[in-house]
């Protein structure tokens, strides 16, 4: 039979999707299984897993009254005749077979007894498919017809009802229809309430036109107080009611809306039983019987009261379990707190998860942490949720609402508290509730707990323990993230003065470096910081950084209008770390009570608690101060802090005086650089020139290296280029001897290896320690349709010839280097030039460059050149210079000197 009503479910969905059966086996099984099934006389049904009907013959039609296309796809519970599918679903689902009496309910919502045996249906794998199930009636449709064996099925069925409810407002409503369809005509529960009274909790009519009229009677539950509810809540024992008389209603009833409520239903009498159970009185179950229904008998109270006995122990037991669970509940969220607390060990990441996790158990609208200062008398509000501002807060040990916990050394609890009661931090919030737990240590306090409700929160013993439970494990978890926090502080200083030493010392720009230090500093040491330098002419020039990006320009205004007094500062100290130092202490910039209005204005604005004023001292001279300001975190400084602060006040001090130091032997190194180049080029007709130099390093000191071009009248134009050994002055001296006596010598002679020769000479007897030079030394003199140069070279690299096809080409021989020997090797050599070809000459600073172990060398030079064709002299200067400067990582490694002629040919 299983697999014929498996063809008929197909062959009905089939029907059902507008389809037709192609498969003739399927198509015929589902014919046969139909005819057999529909002339069966007994009600075949079968469901799927789910409980949705998938077959239903017309012995079920006639049996329940619902045709086949009403039945089909719906569930028994939603046709209202569901008690039996639930009585068995969980039997059959197991696998067994059952087969008993059951009630039901009809269509038209009669009552009939029906004998029911009920299967499983599996599929090929033999997992579960469905249920199968065959009814024929037991007895005639009588509600009177064995009334005993009827009301013995309702009270099992409300029992396991009950049984399978985890939720007991669930629960209640299945048992009220489960009533109201076999033992009344409506039933209600009601339950006791701490808050409310009591609570309507389940409405169930057994009549679907009229239920949506009996629903409104969910908003009239009984007064607990009221008379006639003495005798189910008071005394335990049941009320029946034969006639709800108009008087009967306007005694009980709420008014006249109720009453109408009540009269739309055509309600004739009720029963009011209690639901009690292990002594204590949990609610109110109500019948009513509407229209022509006969009182109740004795019968119907006795089932009842057994049915209200049975609920009340399910009801109690729920209770029960809630409050264990409750239990169970407070034990994990302790357990969620501690692990919260052991999981961080920095304090405000330790601080956020805790007051989320406390506001999320105990459903509360705020929560704040105030922690102890170092003085041990205030408290300083450290993190807050649920509340905008607040931390930086600062109050007494002894205010009223921190003061009652820190003194009983367990949770207080304060209803409706008092301005003083809720402190600053809570004060305009709207507070009902509040409760605070020290945190403490031993017998050490180190803070305060708080939480609070915006609605009146009552609170039970258990949630009042769970908080100091959880203020124990926060204290200890603070405790021990204030250990780390001081052991990062520490660690942190450290580190910040290597940095500051870095910031500092990378570059001799000290200016640029103030700024960078500032930035250092904040957030980690100060939520803002200022440096005001005192310039050589005693202006102030000032650098600030603040947290809080939009309060950097009045900050800055502060320290510009009222600058601080560097003598007073290295005198005076410039702390102000708490409010028992001495006021003349506070720097005059931040004293409000002395303040003017605009100044006032101003330290409002800036919200300033603590300041540190240190000089930038170094070698006996003042050359600024550094301040350091807290404001929003509500930190304030101690002595420890105004050491670290004057710490790095003069490593920053000892970085300006050496920066200055340098900067006046810089300005001397560059004036006298300056002297031995020439002040400009000469100015030839048809002839450009064109010269680059840059000294090696930061150019701090004299380089070696010098360049000329002058006129000789008759003896034409002459060029020159050398490398000095060695830097600073004695190099100076060199270069000034090389640079004067080329220009005198060429006066005399017109040839550049004469030239070079008496500059060997003057070498020689002027220059007591072994020093030398290289120089190459050229000479142009105009001839029809251009220009000759000779050139003679003593040590130093040979001009390049770059002629204007791109030719390149060495325009001389190194020589002997000058300065050393009696007997030098020097030539004269000549090219001829024509309009467009330039003669570069260069010191071994640009082919001597290095970039990771390579030399910018004399093939890259000689390719730049080539390229370089065509360009003006000053262009090809330009090149070459980028050209090294862009190969080198950093500044050069030795001076660079070039000089450019180039014949145009225009005159």
């Amino acid at each position: 039979m299983v697999r014929v009503i498996g063809a008929q479910r197909r062959a009905v969905r089939s029907r059902r999707s507008g389809q037709r059966d192609l498969n003739p086996e399927t198509a015929h099984a589902g014919i046969v299984g139909r005819e057999l099934i529909d002339e069966a006389p007994a009600a075949i049904v079968t469901a799927a897993p789910d409980g949705t009907l998938t077959a239903w013959n017309r012995g079920a039609e006639q049996l329940f009254g619902y045709t086949a296309e009403e039945a089909l796809g719906h569930t028994p519970q939603e046709l209202g005749a569901g008690r039996v599918e639930e009585a068995l679903a969980a039997r059959t689902r197991a696998g067994e077979v059952w087969k008993g009496e059951v009630a039901a309910v009809r269509k038209d919502g009669s009552h009939l007894l029906v004998h029911v045996v009920s299967a499983p249906i599996t599929d090929a794998d033999g997992s579960f498919a469905g249920t199968v199930s065959v009814a024929l009636e037991a007895a005639p449709a009588d509600r009177g017809a064995q009334p005993a064996q009827v009301r013995l099925e309702l009270l099992l069925q409300a029992s396991e009802l009950l049984a399978r409810s985890l939720d007991p407002d669930a629960g209640l409503q299945g048992v009220a229809r489960l009533a109201a369809s076999w033992l009344a005509d409506v039933c209600m529960f009601d339950l006791l309430d701490d808050e409310a009274g009591m609570r309507r909790v389940a409405v169930a009519d057994s009549d679907r036109t009229r239920a949506p009229l009996t629903e409104r009677l969910r908003a009239f539950p009984p007064d607990p107080d009221a008379m006639h509810m003495t005798a189910a809540l008071r005394e335990g024992r049941t009320e029946i009611l034969t006639d709800l008389s108009d008087d009967v209603l306007r005694e009980r009833l709420h008014g006249p809306r109720h009453i109408d409520a009540v009269r739309q239903i055509d309600a004739r009498s009720a029963v009011i039983l209690p639901l009690a159970a292990r002594g204590r009185t949990l609610g109110a179950m109500l019948l009513l019987g509407c229209g022509d229904r006969p009182p109740f008998g004795v019968d119907d109270v006795a089932v009842a009261e057994e049915l209200a006995r049975r609920t009340a122990v399910a009801v109690d037991n729920s209770i029960l379990l809630r409050a264990a669970q409750e239990r169970a509940d407070a034990a994990q969220s302790l357990q969620r707190l501690s692990d919260a607390a052991l999981s961080h060990v920095d304090l405000d990441d330790l601080l956020e998860e805790i007051l989320a996790l406390l506001r999320k158990e105990l459903a509360s609208d705020a929560a704040a942490v105030l922690l102890m200062e170092g003085d041990g008398r205030h408290l300083a509000v450290r993190a807050t949720s649920g509340t905008d501002g607040g931390v930086g807060v600062r109050v007494s040990r002894d205010d009223a609402s921190v003061a009652g916990p820190v003194a009983a050394g367990r949770p207080v609890v304060v209803h409706d508290p008092t301005d003083a009661e809720m402190g600053p931090l809570l004060l305009g919030r709207g507070v009902r509730t509040l409760l605070a737990a020290p945190l403490r240590v031993g017998p050490r306090t180190v803070g305060v707990l708080q939480t609070d409700w915006l609605a009146p929160r009552p609170l039970g013993q258990d949630e009042i323990d769970l908080i100091g439970l959880a203020a124990g494990r926060i204290a200890l978890a603070v405790d021990r993230a204030q250990a780390y926090e001081a052991e990062h502080d520490a660690r942190l200083r450290l580190e910040l003065l290597a940095r500051t030493s870095d910031v500092l010392g990378e570059s001799l720009d000290f200016r640029s470096a103030l700024g960078s230090l500032t930035h250092l500093i904040v957030p980690h040491l100060a939520d803002w910081c200022a440096v005001d330098l005192v310039e050589p002419d005693r202006s102030h020039r000032i650098w600030v950084a603040h947290s809080d990006p939009a309060k950097v320009e009045l900050a800055r205004d502060l320290v510009r209008r009222y600058p601080a007094d560097p003598e007073a500062a290295a005198g005076a100290g410039g702390l102000r770390g708490d409010d028992a130092l001495a006021v003349d202490r506070v720097p005059e910039a931040f004293r409000e009570a002395e303040a003017g209005s605009e100044h006032r204005a101003i330290l409002r604005g800036l919200d300033v608690r603590s300041v540190i004023v240190a000089p930038l001292t170094a070698r006996g001279r003042t050359h600024g101060t550094l301040t350091l300001v807290t404001a929003e975190s509500g930190r304030t400084y101690g002595q420890d802090d105004a050491a670290f602060a004057t710490e790095l006040a003069r490593r920053a001090a000892t970085a300006i005086d050496t920066a200055r130091l340098y900067q006046d032997r810089d300005q001397v190194a560059r004036t006298l650089q300056r002297s031995l180049l020439p002040p400009d080029l000469p100015d030839v007709p048809g002839i450009e020139l064109a010269a680059v130099y840059h000294p090696a390093g930061g150019g701090g000191d004299v380089g070696g290296d010098f360049y000329d071009a002058f006129e000789t009248g008759e003896s034409g134009l002459f060029l020159a280029i050398g490398d000095v050994c060695g830097k600073g002055a004695p190099a100076a001296a060199l270069t000034g001897i090389a640079r004067h006596t080329v220009r005198a010598a060429a006066v005399r002679e017109r040839s550049p290896r004469a030239i070079l020769r008496t500059l060997n000479q003057a070498l020689l007897r002027q220059m007591t320690e072994h020093r030398f030079c290289t120089v190459a030394v050229g000479r142009l003199e105009a001839q029809e349709g251009g220009a000759r140069m000779t050139v003679c070279c003593g040590g130093h690299p040979p001009p390049l010839l770059v002629r204007g096809d791109g030719t390149v080409e060495e325009a001389g021989t190194p020589g002997t280097l000058l300065g050393i020997y009696e007997k030098v090797q020097l030539s004269d050599l000549s090219v001829d030039l024509r309009p467009g070809d330039a003669v570069v000459f260069h010191t071994d600073g640009v082919t001597e460059e290095r970039r990771e172990g390579r030399m910018f060398g004399e093939e890259r030079l000689q390719e730049l050149l080539r390229q370089s064709a065509g360009l003006s002299a000053a262009g090809i200067a330009d090149r070459i210079e980028r050209a090294v400067l862009e190969f080198a990582p950093g500044p050069p490694a030795d001076d660079v000197a070039v000089i450019v002629l180039r014949l145009t040919g225009n005159e």
